[in-house]
């Protein structure tokens, strides 16, 4: 069992300054292969995943991150 922990911090916005939140573990559902162009317009293979998270955000801190406000 080599499973690696993943671990979420966000940031509200790139105004926040330093101010990043803890999120807590989660687990990479959902693989997609897909492409992504770089800015030099190399067009290189990628993954995308959805995260899920191990432990629920409470409403509170849920509703101030996706608050318009600060």
């Amino acid at each position: 069992n080599n499973e690696i922990e993943f671990l979420l911090f966000i940031k509200k916005n790139k105004d926040d300054g330093r101010d990043i939140y803890y999120m807590g573990p989660v687990k990479p559902v959902n693989p997609k292969q897909g492409t992504l162009t770089n800015t030099k317009g190399d067009v290189k293979p990628t993954v995308y995943f959805d995260l899920k998270l191990k432990y629920p955000v409470s409403d509170d801190i849920y509703e101030y991150i996706i608050s318009g406000n600060k």
